[in-house]
């Protein structure tokens, strides 16, 4: 009974607050009572004088005067929700919602819908709090995010609101997964998805890349992995970076035919001082040029990127690269983590890659353990022992990750 009284007394406040907010401008009461004295057939005058009444707690009087309102112009629709707040201030929760559905009748517009689907949440939610949702959805562009705030006030199951609240249409849906993204709303993530994947277009790209990280975050590898190769399917990245550690398909951008996103499964460019990469392209092929300025930290990662991979597997790691006034210790080493859970076990750490002026081809092989499932392939600068700092540039070229017996053939 308390929490009842409670819900009531905080639904009789929220309208109260509303009433509050109503503009009513500078204009007087005795200004609005001269008004209808002189028009006595102006219903916005009635309509008008009934809010300020009931704002000043003369409920007798607001009635009154918003009924006389509607009387003069049945079309009245912001009249109408001023009565149904009135009545619902009363205790007549019938009465309002007579009022608000009128409202709705003779103007069918957003704000009449809110005030419809606002009135359902105070007095309870249930099916007619959802089928007035989805027609408010349908019939706004500016404040879905709003709309959406309050399906979550109405709920806490991201099913329901899915399921009973957002309709089937595609601009909403990439809005409301959107707002579950940005809101950190994680256990409505994966059916949001799955319901905006249909439609995807290449504005949903960074949507899309986003949600990746966000997998990848919690080691849900397989889920990432799935929404990855969808974002390939609708070819909003490259088609053939679609990943599948079964079949060897496991560095994506292997090439540097694109500048890496930093996002997802493709590569991440490290920021740090002193360090300067850019992709170069030539018709088919790619390369990426990194640059060390000698201002560079001692020890840091230059290029990374997530790799799926399976368990108890020999791999190989091929690449070509060359040099440019490097010293003969370059620095450059290649690391392959086991990071598929909380802890980090080195599978990989190269030598220090020797310097080269022409194009050379390299391999190196490692294993991955039971447990492993991502592994984090990291291009890192570490100072050697007795060396200053490397000034010049590295290019890659054709980063591969071969598995099985693809990684023992010479």
């Amino acid at each position: 009974m308390a929490v009842t009284v409670g819900l009531g007394l905080a639904a009789a406040a929220s309208v109260r607050i509303f009433l509050a907010e109503r503009r009513l401008g500078t204009v007087l009461k005795e200004d609005l009572e001269r008004s209808v004295r002189l028009a006595p057939g102006n219903s916005e005058a009635w309509a008008r004088l009934g809010a300020l009444l009931e704002r000043e707690g003369d409920a007798a009087g607001a009635a009154r005067a918003l009924d006389q309102a509607v009387r003069l112009n049945s079309y009245n629709a912001p009249a109408w929700v001023d009565l149904a707040l009135h009545w619902e201030l009363e205790g007549d929760a019938a009465r309002a919602e007579r009022c608000l559905l009128q409202a709705v009748r003779v103007d069918g517009g957003v704000s009449t819908h809110w005030a419809l689907v606002n009135f359902y949440l105070r007095q309870g939610v249930d099916d007619r709090f959802w089928n007035v949702m989805r027609a408010t959805l349908r019939g706004s562009r500016t404040e879905l995010e709003s709309a959406f705030d309050l399906c979550w006030r109405a709920s806490n199951d991201p099913a329901e609101i899915l399921q009973k609240g957002i309709p089937d249409t595609p601009e909403i849906l990439r809005r409301y997964f959107r707002y579950v993204l940005d809101t950190g709303r994680k256990p409505a993530l994966e059916a949001g998805w799955s319901r905006l994947s249909p439609h995807l277009v290449p504005a949903d790209r960074e949507l899309g890349l986003r949600y990746v990280d966000l997998l990848i975050e919690g080691r849900r590898i397989a889920e990432a992995m799935m929404v990855w190769n969808r974002l390939a399917e609708r070819r909003l990245i490259p088609h053939d970076a679609a990943l599948d550690p079964a079949r060897g398909m496991l560095v994506s951008n292997g090439q540097f035919l694109f500048p890496p996103s930093g996002q997802a499964f493709d590569w991440r460019l490290i920021s740090a001082e002193g360090v300067a990469a850019d992709v170069q392209r030539r018709d088919k092929d790619g390369n990426l040029r990194i640059r060390l300025g000698g201002a560079h930290p001692e020890t840091t990662e230059l290029l990374s990127q997530w790799v799926p991979v399976m368990p108890e597997q020999d791999y190989r790691l091929s690449f070509s690269y060359r040099t440019e006034t490097l010293p003969p210790d370059t620095g450059l080493y290649w690391v392959a983590r086991d990071e598929t859970g909380s802890a980090k076990t080195e599978l990989l750490a190269t030598s220090p890659l020797a310097a080269q002026e022409s194009w050379t081809g390299s391999r190196v092989a490692f294993r991955t353990r039971r447990e492993t499932r991502l592994v984090r392939l990291v291009f890192a600068y570490r100072r050697s022992l007795g060396t200053t700092r490397s000034r010049g540039g590295v290019t890659l070229a054709s980063v591969q990750l071969l598995p099985g017996a693809e990684a023992a053939k010479p």
